[in-house]
């Protein structure tokens, strides 16, 4: 119960490694903890259970609370199964209003062609949403009208990023402040 416990963390992940479903609820008890070091043990031990984690996921995002729920999304996005695709489609509403960016970190990180849609329907200009429905497009070979327009953004907005970049190691910080 103390804050950084090593032992905890060694523990939790041990736990993961046996693959015993019944301390799915325990691990994910361990997922919410305050302590980071306990807590990304849980995320990697839960991650090791693999498929066996979902049932215990979904009744969470459907009725969680909104921090346990913050706490599952990057989990998610490691879990690379059908299921979980499901899982996130059926909340996805629900999830882009608790954790925009780590559900979107996650819908990349699952890379499914059944997102492109859905991530549609979120595009907003300069938004990282635009990055990933631009990579899902490329991974799955779709050729959306919104493309071209995206990745003239995306390039303009590299360019700005390149010109401030040059701006600021020259010393030149008018505009910044």
């Amino acid at each position: 119960d103390a804050p950084h416990s090593p032992g905890a963390a060694r523990a939790v992940r041990l736990l993961g490694q046996l693959r015993i479903p019944e301390v799915i609820p325990t691990l994910l008890s361990a997922l919410y903890h305050e302590d980071d070091y306990l807590s990304e043990a849980a995320e990697d031990a839960l991650c090791e259970m693999g498929e066996a984690v979902l049932p215990h996921i979904e009744p969470v995002l459907r009725d969680g609370r909104d921090d346990d729920i913050r706490s599952i999304l990057p989990l998610l996005g490691r879990l690379p199964y059908p299921g979980t695709v499901e899982i996130i489609l059926s909340h996805l509403e629900r999830l882009y209003q608790i954790d925009r960016e780590d559900l979107v970190y996650s819908i990349e990180e699952l890379g499914s062609r059944r997102f492109i849609p859905q991530l549609k329907e979120y595009l907003t200009e300069d938004e990282p949403e635009e990055e990933v429905f631009c990579l899902l497009c490329w991974l799955h070979e779709v050729d959306d009208p919104e493309l071209p327009r995206i990745v003239r953004a995306l390039a303009s907005r590299k360019r700005e990023d390149e010109q401030m970049l040059a701006q600021l190691q020259a010393g030149d910080e008018t505009g910044f402040i």
